[in-house]
């Protein structure tokens, strides 16, 4: 594109062209592999297209001048930057390079949402200036031809001549909507030059807009733009960036720009891969991960039959422990029932004394009449200490039975998530034999 048609014949260009189109097919060929292999997330990525492009555009340029021995100067200028850049991607995957690369995208990521504020404003801007000082009329105060510039000659005879300037577009950028757009872009930029042919006194909304839209936009909201990209380079800044960028061009290459034999090189794609770590990075990681403070942006990748294995591990645990509960509470329970037993025997025997006691006196009663008063009494106080015996029974009755009741339902209760764990172990020795 940069040399002259004249200084090579036209042979060599059409050699050169038809090979351009040749790798260009084949690269794109590869685009539309990945597109065909999972065409949402290929589009949801914006460098995708960028890569169509820079296949497309010089495939379309060629083309153009195979059949009309030219081509159209804005398609060779597109082409020429677009595989500019795709030049300096292939960089990606050195280091010294590829940091840079995952800043400047991770960084264009994250302030995008500030820069669609910035064009909101920017159009909201660029519509205020057209309606102010757009020409309504052919003799306004706004058309070109009245802002043009002016040149007055003294003749030598005394008489002024007036010469005005052609007036062109760049006259008054504000007469279509889209140079005032391209117009407010570069008050943004500093440049005021578009404002050099209107007089800041006689239009003073102009005035008014001039200096909001440079005090709150380029003062104001251009330097918290650049206070945000400062915070946004120190987030990307980091190896794990440049690793995760490395990573994903490596599966491209692996999925789409090899050939099955390839592979299926052991060499290249060994089953197993030893490497070695050292163990405080390794504890560092595993503490992230359990307080939910990872040091990187994506969680790690965990093989399912891992997690299945480890849920059986939990769930055996669970099923030990619960066994050793259900232990625990027969035994409690044979050892209140033997306390139960213990304190029937109690009170079996304190009845037969009472009752022997009740012989006695009664003996007592037949030898000494004189103390019939004082037997009396005693009858008395036993009868109310057989009636407050019968109470404890009665209370202690309905005690164990409630210990009862709510030991039967602790058991039925383990019993059911006995049955929901054995349920479970069953599942994953399933799912673990049909992986196997």
């Amino acid at each position: 594109s940069t040399l002259e048609q004249k200084s090579i014949p036209d042979f060599y260009f059409k050699l050169l062209f038809i090979i351009s189109i040749i790798f260009g097919s084949i690269f794109l060929i590869f685009e539309i592999r990945c597109c065909l292999w999972n065409y949402k997330t290929y589009f949801n990525d914006v460098w995708n297209l960028f890569d169509v492009g820079a296949y497309l555009l010089p495939i379309i340029a060629s083309i153009f001048w195979l059949i009309n021995k030219s081509q159209p100067h804005w398609l060779t200028a597109i082409s020429v930057i677009i595989l500019s850049f795709k030049f300096l991607l292939f960089f990606r995957v050195f280091e010294s390079f590829g940091i840079y690369f995952a800043i400047i995208i991770g960084v264009a990521k994250k302030v995008f949402p500030f820069l669609v504020l910035l064009f909101f404003i920017v159009l909201g801007y660029a519509q205020a200036f057209f309606i102010v000082l757009r020409s309504n009329n052919i003799d306004d105060d706004n058309d070109p031809q009245n802002l043009a510039a002016k040149y007055d000659i003294v003749n030598p005879d005394g008489t002024t001549t007036t010469i005005i300037q052609d007036p062109d577009s760049n006259t008054n950028l504000f007469i279509w909507f889209p140079t005032s757009l391209l117009a407010v872009y570069n008050l943004l930029t500093g440049d005021s030059g578009s404002l050099s042919s209107f007089t800041y006194r006689e239009h003073s909304i102009m005035t008014i807009l001039l200096v909001t839209f440079t005090f709150f936009t380029v003062i104001y909201l251009m330097n918290l733009f650049i206070g945000l990209l400062n915070l946004a380079i120190d987030d990307f800044n980091k190896k794990e960036e440049f690793l995760l960028q490395k990573a994903q061009i490596i599966m491209e290459i692996e999925l789409f720009y090899m050939l099955p034999w390839q592979r299926n090189n052991k060499k290249w794609f060994p089953d197993w891969i030893y490497y070695d770590i050292p163990i405080t990075e390794i504890r560092k990681l595993i503490n992230a991960i359990d307080n939910e403070q990872t040091v990187f942006n994506y969680p790690p990748f965990i093989i399912e039959c891992f997690v299945l294995h480890e849920l059986k591990e939990e769930l055996i645990k669970q099923n030990v422990e619960l066994k050793q509960q259900m232990e625990r509470i027969i035994k409690y329970i044979g050892v209140e029932q033997d306390n139960k037993e213990e304190k029937d025997n109690e009170k079996v025997q304190d009845n037969e004394k009472i009752q022997d006691n009740k012989e006695e006196q009664d003996n007592n009663k037949e030898q000494d009449n004189n103390k019939e008063q004082d037997n009396k009494e005693v009858q008395d106080n036993k009868e109310e200490q057989d009636n407050k015996l019968e109470m404890q029974k009665e209370q202690m009755k309905e005690e164990l039975s409630k210990q009862n009741i709510g030991l039967k339902q602790q058991m039925d209760n383990l019993n059911q998530r006995m049955d929901k764990l054995n349920q479970q172990i069953e599942n994953i020795m399933e799912l673990l034999l049909k992986r196997n």
